[in-house]
């Protein structure tokens, strides 16, 4: 069995946190015929999002550690 890796873990939680937002932007709707599809909303969620997803990074740094064995690890997978 592999291991799950923490990053999917984090990208599952920024979807389901983009999708309750998106959702609460309709709370303040007064008919059902005033729920629609808004880019602004649409904007505005990912924005939060994005903004939410570096101060977790930030936070949870520890967390979400690339560990190397080497030193030349990186060199040798993207730098040639």
């Amino acid at each position: 069995m592999m291991k799950k890796s923490p990053y999917t873990n984090f990208i599952l939680m920024l979807i389901l946190s983009f999708i309750g937002m998106y959702i609460t932007m309709y709370f303040n709707t007064y008919e059902l015929d005033h729920v629609y599809f808004s880019f602004t909303r649409f904007y505005i969620s990912c924005l939060g999002v994005s903004v939410m997803a570096i101060i977790m990074l930030l936070f949870m740094r520890n967390m979400y550690r690339i560990s190397m064995t080497k030193p030349n690890d990186f060199d040798k997978k993207f730098c040639y």
